[in-house]
């Protein structure tokens, strides 16, 4: 995937945003008011829109406000795929279990927020097709589940769209992938 898109990767966004498997983050829709454990990826070019989307989850649409957004993030390049089980190096989802762990015992956080985004220059490297990128995601969430059954995980995918349309599209779209 990378920085090329194919067709086929616009299609299957697509399709999946129209059967409701993946839904645009909107304030208030997970309750966060204890943090969340942010895996992401380091792209410094999608990392600042990934965090104000994920600072919208903790706005409360009832009462207008927003608790003090306790997000403690994790960034290594390629973010939550190192996690799955079909990431070629073991190591870097050790590395990243291990603070996640960590992170838990510091901070009393349970919720652990697993982002990945398209196009990812990292996926790209391994070859993988948006739809590889989602099933990865979900995979590195069964894992985390696996070790640490207590844990709410979600996954989070973050959408270039003005990448898949030529780059004259601005828009960047952060979906919630309901698995």
């Amino acid at each position: 995937m990378g920085s090329q898109v194919s067709k086929q990767d616009v299609e299957v966004l697509h399709r999946l945003r129209d059967r409701g498997i993946i839904e645009e983050v909107r304030a208030g829709d997970m309750h966060l008011a204890g943090g969340v454990i942010a895996v992401s990826c380091a792209d410094g070019d999608q990392m600042v829109d990934e965090f104000e989307h994920l600072r919208l989850l903790f706005h409360d649409v009832y009462t207008g406000t927003a608790p003090e957004a306790r997000i403690h993030f994790l960034g290594l390049n390629g973010g939550a795929l190192l996690i799955s089980r079909h990431w070629p190096d073991a190591e870097d989802g050790e590395v990243l279990m291990k603070h996640i762990a960590q992170a838990q015992t510091l901070k009393g956080i349970e919720t652990v927020a697993l982002f990945t985004h398209v196009p990812c220059g990292a996926a790209g490297l391994v070859h993988w097709s948006v739809a590889m990128v989602i099933d990865q995601l979900i995979n590195a969430k069964l894992r985390i589940k696996e070790r640490h059954p207590d844990t709410k995980v979600i996954c989070l995918l973050h959408v270039d769209w003005g990448k898949f349309n030529g780059g004259d599209d601005p828009r960047k779209r952060t979906y919630h992938v309901k698995k």
